[in-house]
């Protein structure tokens, strides 16, 4: 739709994939620091963020908005999941009969029917609208109530404080050995 060289797509692609490897050296700890319900509400306006750059061609906006769907991306993969865990162990739900092996599998579950259901949907758009950028645009609608509903009904939770110092030391030079080979 932009007309951009195959060699600027590939481009563009990498930029996405290698923000979400670096942001994944850091983003747990930082999200353990500063609480996961924040970081989800980041993780909200960073993947808006990069959604509206599909609207523009400016090239430079572009990598942009693959460098923040790439963060994006690691958000949405690591704190989502680690505010739950952490909220069903504070709320004590392992004592109640409901099994975090179970929630883990029904939210997977629904997470898969989700994406095909946005997939046929996107694709819809598209049909409807004639671009690309339709279920980007598309997609902010549903990040802006998702963002509202984390406010109103999450609480916050953080990492262990107690050992967040020492690990993430170790998390940070285990992940510099892993880089150097």
């Amino acid at each position: 739709e932009k007309q951009l060289p195959e060699t600027i797509v590939a481009r563009l692609f990498t930029t996405g994939f290698v923000a979400a490897a670096l942001s994944a050296l850091f983003i747990g700890s930082l999200a353990d620091k500063y609480g996961r319900r924040f970081a989800c509400l980041v993780c909200c306006a960073v993947i808006g963020l990069s959604c509206l750059t599909t609207l523009s061609n400016n090239l430079n906006i572009l990598f942009l908005g693959r460098a923040l769907g790439g963060v994006g991306t690691t958000l949405m993969y690591t704190v989502f999941e680690a505010w739950m865990v952490t909220e069903y162990h504070q709320r004590g739900l392992e004592h109640s009969g409901m099994l975090l092996s179970t929630i883990l599998g029904r939210m997977w579950t629904l997470s898969s029917v989700v994406a095909i259901v946005t997939g046929l949907v996107g694709q819809t758009l598209v049909g409807f609208t004639g671009t690309k950028c339709a279920p980007f645009v598309a997609s902010i609608v549903c990040l802006v109530p998702a963002a509202a509903l984390i406010v109103k009904n999450w609480t916050e939770n953080h990492g262990d404080q107690a050992s967040s110092s020492s690990s993430n030391s170790n998390s940070w030079l285990g992940s510099l050995n892993l880089l150097r080979g």
